[in-house]
């Protein structure tokens, strides 16, 4: 599989999976009716200023009981640009995390699936994407169960799709493992409900990087609002960094 396939699935497989979950974003699993196809269906602007006026962007929530998932729903654009740089991929993932979630969780989750995009844009098998992973010393101590793939061997009723990092980040990558294709591994990620377009999203990166855009349903690309937009500037943002 070419590099520009996997590049623009990681991309692409984002926007896709938050769509998929975006109708549906916190109903509980098992209070609606299972999702298999695509349906249709400010708060920034402070530290934007605070940026202007004084050149910082870390700007995120340090409260360490909101380690949201934010940081590593919109991480692709990440490890694309630094590709092949993989110590800078895992720098600059945390760093991104950063500027709108700044709790520990948060920062250490985006390391770790900032390395797990990395290995799956480089065209590696799940093994190694999920399972080869060294936890970080100061990491939270979620955050190293999900390096040592502690979640490989739990039920789906034990998996949660919250707005936490580490929740999040862990269904998603639960998902990913137990299915085959793009399509069935973001659906399993919406289907399980709560802060499914997040989880979908996390989910969709990974996924459209290991299967690559060729994998994702044409018809779900085409629904996506603004559909032709994001692939144009998905196309600009790649031209440079294929090989």
């Amino acid at each position: 599989m070419k590099n520009k396939d996997r590049f623009l699935g990681c991309f692409i497989g984002l926007a896709v999976g938050d769509a998929l979950g975006a109708p549906i974003e916190f109903c509980r699993r098992g209070r609606f009716k299972p999702i298999s196809s695509m349906v249709e269906g400010g708060k920034f602007k402070l530290s934007l200023i605070r940026y202007n006026q004084t050149g910082n962007p870390y700007s995120g929530l340090i409260n360490p009981k909101r380690p949201g998932n934010g940081c590593i729903m919109r991480l692709a654009p990440i490890p694309l640009f630094f590709f092949p740089d993989k110590e800078k991929i895992i720098h600059f993932s945390g760093e991104s995390s950063k500027t709108t979630h700044g709790m520990p969780e948060s920062i250490y989750a985006s390391r770790l699936f900032g390395k797990m995009l990395f290995e799956a844009l480089s065209g590696k098998d799940k093994e190694s994407i999920l399972f080869n992973n060294e936890p970080e010393l100061d990491a939270p101590d979620n955050i190293k169960e999900i390096a040592l793939g502690t979640y490989a061997d739990k039920q789906e009723n034990e998996i949660e799709s919250t707005f936490f990092a580490g929740k999040c980040l862990e269904a998603a990558l639960w998902c990913f493992l137990h299915s085959e294709n793009y399509k069935d591994a973001v659906l399993k990620a919406v289907n399980l409900g709560g802060d499914a377009d997040s989880t979908a999203a996390v989910c969709g990166q990974i996924a459209g990087a290991y299967y690559g855009v060729k994998d994702i349903p044409s018809l779900w690309i085409q629904s996506i609002v603004k559909s032709e937009l994001i692939l144009n500037m998905a196309e600009r943002f790649l031209i440079d960094r294929i090989l």
